[in-house]
């Protein structure tokens, strides 16, 4: 995995989802910038469309699906923004699936738990009997819980795969250090080519000064 895909898998681990939930949506404390963002993916085609970003939404994060038929009435502009986002999302968390597949389907798990722990909570405080209260209490332990066990083992798999990218640095260096003098030798070469390159564009220079002073 390169290291752009190691940065997202870090940035997915963090929820890049709440880069682009709309006002409204749960703020979870994520802090990453969304300028740096787009600018690392900037040069990558979405391959998304709006229709099947919407239908994952709808299939895995409904209550956010809901909110986005109200902000599309309400601020199209800023509806267009967020599904653009959540478009970004979708497919890198496809890519994501087919290079570390056990790793992208528990974080897509543990997002769905939060979303649903989002909306338990917002019929907890909308309970206006003691029962239905009392239902949404238990729903929001049940899903407290499960978020914790999925999010232990989502850092299960990245100590794994930290240490798989260890192991390959290791060896990384074992080669660099086997090679050590072929390596110096070459950097030298290039050195004195750079060197030399400078020089004939240097005499060049001043050859043509001088056939203009004529």
């Amino acid at each position: 995995m390169n290291m752009l895909k190691s940065k997202y898998l870090l940035l997915l681990w963090a929820g890049v989802l709440g880069l682009m939930l709309p006002e409204g949506f749960a703020d979870r404390g994520h802090d990453l910038d969304h300028e740096d963002f787009e600018e690392e993916y900037m040069e990558e085609e979405l391959n998304v469309s709006p229709r099947q970003a919407l239908r994952f939404m709808r299939e895995h994060f409904p209550h956010w699906y809901e909110e986005m038929k109200f902000l599309k009435e309400e601020e199209p502009e800023e509806y267009e923004e967020h599904l653009q986002d959540f478009a970004w999302f979708m497919q890198e968390y496809q890519e994501l699936l087919e290079e570390e597949p056990a790793f992208a389907k528990l974080m897509l798990e543990a997002e769905i738990a939060d979303h649903d722990l989002d909306v338990a909570v917002e019929e907890y405080h909308e309970s206006e009997s003691r029962a239905a209260r009392k239902r949404a209490e238990e729903k929001i332990a049940e899903l407290v819980e499960r978020i914790f066990d999925l999010e232990t083992e989502l850092q299960k798999h990245e100590i794994e795969y930290l240490e798989r990218e260890i192991q390959e640095l290791r060896e990384l260096l074992k080669r660099r250090e086997a090679n050590r003098e072929r390596i110096i030798r070459d950097e030298i070469d290039e050195a004195l080519e750079e060197f030399d390159d400078d020089e004939e564009e240097r005499e060049d220079d001043e050859e043509d000064e001088e056939e203009n002073e004529d």
